[in-house]
């Protein structure tokens, strides 16, 4: 539930960069790359804990489970920062600059 808000900003996202059809925007790779990022990591990280929580209910090491879900937290971290890192390298990405034509003189 907590997940929510992330999910429904990831597939709005989405759904603008993919409407612009087949006008190149800058940086669109790299958007659509730290959305699908965060898109997975809203999705896959609570289901780890659920699955990691679900493991240690059979009277587990109190340190094995502390380290368990710290591992987690460390992981889930990381990955959101890289999501976060590509989204910002997609607002710095600027569309090729194309010189002007160069003007020929023609001596008479």
């Amino acid at each position: 539930m907590m997940q929510i808000p992330a999910l429904v900003v990831c597939v709005v996202g989405f759904v603008v960069l993919l409407a612009r059809g087949k006008k190149e925007v800058p940086g669109k790779t790299w958007a659509l790359l730290g959305l699908g990022l965060a898109l997975g990591v809203s999705l896959v990280m609570p289901i780890l804990q659920n699955i990691a929580q679900y493991s240690f209910r059979s009277g587990s090491d109190a340190a094995m489970r502390a380290q368990t879900f710290s591992i987690l937290a460390l992981l889930s971290s990381l990955l959101r920062a890289v999501s976060y890192a590509f989204m910002l390298v997609a607002l710095l990405v600027r569309p090729p600059v194309t010189p002007p034509p160069l003007r020929t003189y023609v001596d008479d």
